[in-house]
């Protein structure tokens, strides 16, 4: 999708930041082929891989304070045969956690009339990798989240 006004590029390398010569306000980035990339904004969304703090401390800016949160993210996934009229025809199926249990799951249709099944979990109690235990630890997630009658 276009927006007037913005310019997307992709597969290029940004190894820094430009900024005003007070280093107050930024106003582009410097690119791996040398090239100078001017913007009004810059978003770095670049996740763990990003170089965005070296950058900043190359331009005289405090290390900003860290918030960690913890989630001990877990999954398991494995696959299993399909067949059409599992789920009612449906191809795609996302149980996100519950506040309470903190598990989750999601089945979607791979190729060859295959599922393929993530269990997630939050703080531990991961989802077993061996059959008996995957499939226990879905049964119990879905007893655990009946509708209250």
């Amino acid at each position: 999708m276009a927006f007037r006004g913005i310019r997307t590029l992709e597969e290029c390398d940004a190894t820094g930041l430009i900024a005003t010569p007070n280093s107050k306000r930024f106003t582009g980035l410097k690119l791996k082929d040398g090239r100078r990339l001017e913007a009004d904004l810059v978003v770095n969304a670049a996740g763990r891989a990003s170089h965005g703090l070296e950058w900043l401390a190359a331009l005289g800016y405090p290390k900003p304070e860290q918030e960690r949160v913890e989630i001990a993210l877990g999954y398991a996934t494995r696959h299993f045969r399909r067949d059409p009229a599992d789920l009612n025809g449906d191809i795609l199926a996302v149980i996100p956690p519950a506040p309470t249990g903190k598990r989750g799951g999601v089945i979607a249709v791979q190729e060859g009339d295959r599922w393929t099944v993530t269990l997630t979990s939050h703080f531990g109690n991961s989802a077993p990798m061996d059959l008996d235990g995957f499939r226990e630890y879905a049964r119990i997630g879905k007893a655990c989240c009946r509708p209250r009658t």
